[in-house]
């Protein structure tokens, strides 16, 4: 069955319903832009698990985040301008474009942004504090196989044996 527009989506959802501090958000469908994407990313956490945040993320996604919004998120990981290209399919030049022009990211370039801003939070809860985690990254790990994580965030798989990995420490265990 193909995807479909609700019969009667909602006007807005409220700061109380998505853990937010401003205002009513949109929940816009097919594309159309959230008007405060960077208010709601704020809120993003990885174990997200109900409807209400679930659609204002979907929503998030199908209007894709500006490049100012992805800078805010990007300075927070230990990811470099190349690194990020490779993440998100694209050149640094690309990039470089994006930024001059404040240009709107694609909805799957969009959520890839998105999944990374969650697994920083969830490796920051996992390991405390945020030089830890970066530092967990961006080195080898014999227990993915003497690789750095990092280098597996440009693809579902890799996002995921990531995430495994981190579940794995959560819960004391390391081989």
């Amino acid at each position: 069955m193909p995807l479909q527009k609700p019969k009667a989506p909602r006007k807005s959802i409220t700061p109380s319903e998505y853990g937010g501090t401003g205002k009513d958000i949109p929940v816009p469908f097919s594309g159309e832009a959230v008007s405060k994407p960077s208010e709601l990313l704020a809120a993003v956490s990885y174990d997200w698990n109900d409807d209400a945040r679930g659609l204002l993320l979907v929503a998030v996604i199908r209007g894709g985040i500006d490049y100012k919004t992805f800078e805010s998120i990007a300075l927070k990981t230990p990811l470099k301008e190349k690194d990020w290209a490779i993440v998100l399919d694209t050149t640094p030049r690309t990039l470089m474009r994006y930024k001059k022009d404040n240009k709107t990211f694609a909805p799957k370039q969009t959520e890839k942004i998105i999944e990374i801003q969650q697994l920083m939070h969830y490796g920051q809860t996992v390991f405390g504090a945020t030089a830890s985690f970066h530092s967990w990254l961006t080195h080898e790990n014999v227990g993915m196989g003497g690789v750095c994580p990092i280098t597996l965030l440009d693809t579902s798989v890799g996002l995921g044996m990531v995430k495994d990995a981190l579940g794995r420490i959560e819960h004391g265990i390391l081989a």
